[in-house]
């Protein structure tokens, strides 16, 4: 009979406890629970607080190159004085940009007035030999006179004509108008593509020669990416890959290029190879030739979920995001939620976790999990 009172003395005891416990004493919550975040609309709205749900978005992995901003031959044209004489005027800056055919430099020469004065007596003296020409072409068909001489007029007639086509071309390359009869002792040099006008070199009253350079212009449009490839990364590269880069200065704010051709020489020296890569470079700052920058090519396309950057709260070594429970008028319910990250893309995070609208901006107003 022992242990039946025993028994019996236990169970007296738990009711006894139970009776005498308070009314009003309520049981604790789950972690859960207690993590949930409630705001009220007129929070929301002055916190900043802006929701969405994750996007599909293509990550990749990367190799590093060095490479090279160039520009192909057509993308580049220099500046030649024609004559001898000296700068009168400026009209472009280094650093502008210009239209084909825009002025670039005044030039004063004597040697264009010596141009001018030739054109001008050929273009009397074909006048003439026109005139002598139909003269004795009239004589010759009414056989008043010999056909040798209307033969000897129709040979001047083609060499003055010659001699005045190559002055008339002459003058048009000092931007003349070959049309007027007006001397000037000054031409125009004007811009043979259009691009940005670079190292510019002369000065006002600078003396020039025939074939000085004075500067160059380069198309902007043009301008293309060269990549080196070491021999370990000569089989991760094909035409139409992207490439990203940055610009001294610039490292945070990163370009596109896309590979276009792959050269089938190796380097002798570094066993490597050259690839060649268009830029979009309407976006590009500014232009510069010959200038290394890095670069790297990107592999292995893989499409993620993914969320911005602005939406992550770090804490003890752990990503977090809040995600949103529900909403009602305007009002948030939100947990924070641990995040495992898979890669990083500029301002892009993707991620491997399945979400549904999370707070993307005014998270810095939210507690820290």
């Amino acid at each position: 009979m022992q242990p039946l009172r025993l028994i019996y003395n236990v169970l007296i005891l738990s009711l006894f406890t139970i009776a005498c416990k308070p009314s009003n004493q309520s049981t604790t919550p789950g972690p859960e629970m207690a993590n949930i975040l409630e705001l009220e609309a007129d929070q929301v709205k002055e916190s900043g607080i802006l929701i969405s749900a994750p996007t599909i978005d293509t990550f990749y992995d990367n190799f590093p190159v060095t490479a090279m901003l160039i520009s192909p031959p057509e993308g580049k044209a220099f500046l030649l004085s024609p004559v001898t004489g000296w700068v009168d005027a400026i009209f472009a800056r280094p650093g502008q940009s210009v239209s084909k055919g825009s002025p670039i430099l005044r030039i004063k020469s004597t040697e264009a007035i010596d141009w001018l004065r030739e054109h001008e007596e050929l273009r009397a003296e074909l006048k003439q030999a026109r005139s002598d020409y139909q003269r004795l072409k009239t004589l010759a068909e009414n056989e008043i006179t010999a056909k040798k001489e209307l033969l000897q007029a129709e040979t001047r007639l083609l060499t003055l004509q010659a001699r005045f086509n190559a002055a008339s071309a002459r003058l048009a390359f000092l931007g003349e108008d070959t049309s007027s009869m007006s001397l000037s002792p000054t031409f125009i040099l004007r811009a043979p593509i259009s691009g940005i006008l670079s190292n510019l070199s002369v000065n006002i009253n600078s003396s020039i020669s025939p074939g000085t350079q004075l500067g160059y212009i380069l198309n902007h449009h043009t301008i293309q990416l060269a990549i080196h490839l070491l021999p370990k990364d000569l089989g991760k590269i094909s035409i139409g890959q992207q490439v990203e880069f940055t610009l001294p200065d610039m490292e945070n704010r990163k370009f596109k290029a896309q590979v276009y051709s792959i050269t089938p020489s190796i380097d002798p020296e570094s066993g490597g190879m050259t690839a060649l890569a268009k830029i979009n470079s309407y976006n590009l700052p500014y232009v510069a030739e010959n200038l290394t920058i890095s670069a790297v090519v990107l592999i292995n396309p893989r499409i993620l979920p993914s969320i911005p950057e602005t939406a992550i709260i770090e804490s003890d070594n752990k990503s977090f995001v809040y995600e949103v429970i529900s909403t009602e008028k305007g009002n948030l319910k939100l947990r924070p939620r641990e995040l495992h990250i898979a890669a990083k893309s500029g301002n892009r995070i993707a991620i491997t976790d399945t979400l549904g609208s999370i707070v993307t901006t005014g998270t810095g107003q939210l507690p820290i999990p």
